[in-house]
């Protein structure tokens, strides 16, 4: 195996256990640059983190009264008027920035579409980029000012002209303003940011060009996926027909849950959100959850944390079958045994964040390290690509290409025709 590209083989549960959020670091790092990623000329201010990091609470603050979701459902162009505490719209609000951080391509590119939506619609190049800069105006200043601690997700946001602000804490949000939801409704500033983070992820959801209004049971399906499978993983395995189940599945999400499914495919990075880390709110974990064994103590009666082996955490004593997926492809913890493996990473994939390395790029962002980080000294490295998207280094090569992807190509050119050399000098005069 030359080379694997964006393979998240550290991303199983032991390895990624203090990394259930690491994931969406990524996109946080993704959304924080500018348009396009790859010009160093470009320092504007960018606001679009924040901004959608304020956003989401006011949602739910104002789905608390029918004037409020009358409010949001104009605003976001809902085709049916909201009708719950907001969450709908938050789900499907949240839901594609995974998507979007995958297809970093510089190109337009339907690899991501019709691997979730089977359409052949392409997103455009830099997408979380073009969410924030092109399709909307995310990226802008609308007043919104944070204070407290957010890594503790307990924190006070003010929104502009608008004269309201929302104290939040975890998953609670309040407000002591005495502003009338009437001001709030007609401040520039609150419906400017609101129509900025539609605007945005229409990206996705107008993917097509034609939609009129927007539908939040339709969410994109990535959200959560690897998570969604794991839960479900029981379940298949004693339906009398599972292989159904899994047929149908791949018809309404495509074919991703249904093969973590079949495979076991665990992989904690991805299971939590909102944490303090990130842009999302709520969280989608307690306070106490900080490492996976927290989130599996939870699912399983304590002290039996996971009885059949199948959340691949270890049971007590241990049991070497719940890290089978590590034994077989390796947790880039051990790569003794290993040779000739380049494992490439995009920094704007959020798969990266299971990715194999010497020096792990999400332990202290912004990575400042080598391109090439030797693993092992058998020809085991990790090549790092600043602005690469999901194994864009595999994809055809294309005028627009980062230096990055060059580079990442040329080096890997390079090992693979060093390996190749050696081999033929090596059976030189054999059969082989």
């Amino acid at each position: 195996l030359p080379s694997s590209a964006s393979a998240p083989s550290a991303g199983f549960p032991q390895p990624a256990m203090n990394k259930i959020d690491w994931a969406n670091r990524v996109l946080v790092a993704g959304l924080g640059k500018q348009y396009p990623p790859d010009d160093p000329t470009k320092q504007e201010p960018n606001e679009c983190p924040n901004n959608l990091l304020a956003a989401f609470p006011l949602i739910s603050w104002l789905a608390e009264t029918e004037d409020g979701r009358d409010f949001l459902s104009k605003t976001f162009l809902l085709c049916d008027p909201l009708d719950d505490d907001g969450s709908s719209l938050l789900t499907w609000a949240q839901a594609i920035w995974f998507d979007l951080a995958e297809g970093s391509f510089p190109y337009p590119s339907s690899y991501i579409p019709f691997s979730l939506l089977h359409k052949i619609v392409s997103l455009p190049p830099w997408p979380t980029q073009d969410a924030c800069w092109k399709s909307s105006s995310l990226h802008k200043d609308w007043g919104v000012q944070f204070s407290g601690n957010r890594s503790d997700v307990r924190y006070k946001v003010a929104y502009g002209d608008s004269g309201l602000a929302l104290d939040v804490d975890w998953d609670n949000v309040t407000s002591k303003s005495p502003t009338s939801l009437s001001s709030i409704m007609n401040s520039p500033q609150v419906v400017g940011l609101l129509s900025s983070v539609r605007d945005a992820v229409s990206i996705w959801y107008n993917i097509t060009k034609d939609v009129k209004c927007y539908d939040v049971s339709q969410a994109a399906p990535n959200l959560e996926m690897s998570h969604t499978a794991t839960m479900e993983s029981r379940r298949l395995r004693e339906t009398s027909d599972p292989g159904k189940i899994c047929q149908d599945a791949m018809h309404e999400m495509g074919s991703w849950s249904p093969l973590c499914c079949n495979d076991e495919l665990n992989l904690p990075m991805t299971f939590a959100r909102g944490l303090g880390a990130d842009f999302f709110w709520p969280p989608s974990h307690p306070r106490s959850v900080k490492t996976y064994k927290d989130i599996v103590e939870g699912l399983t009666p304590a002290p039996c944390y996971d009885p059949d082996g199948i959340y691949g955490f270890s049971k007590e004593p241990y049991d070497p079958w719940s890290t089978m997926l590590e034994t077989q492809y390796g947790s880039g913890e051990n790569m003794d045994g290993h040779s000739n493996i380049i494992f490439s990473n995009g920094l704007l994939d959020p798969w990266s964040a299971g990715g194999v390395y010497a020096e792990h790029p999400w332990n202290n962002p912004p990575y400042t390290g080598p391109v090439v980080q030797k693993i092992t000294d058998t020809d085991v490295i990790a090549l790092i690509i600043e602005h690469g998207g999901h194994h864009t280094d595999l994809m055809y090569s294309s005028d627009s290409d980062p230096a990055s992807v060059t580079k990442a190509r040329e080096i890997q050119h390079d090992y693979i025709s060093k390996w190749i050399k050696s081999f033929y000098e090596k059976t030189e005069g054999t059969n082989v």
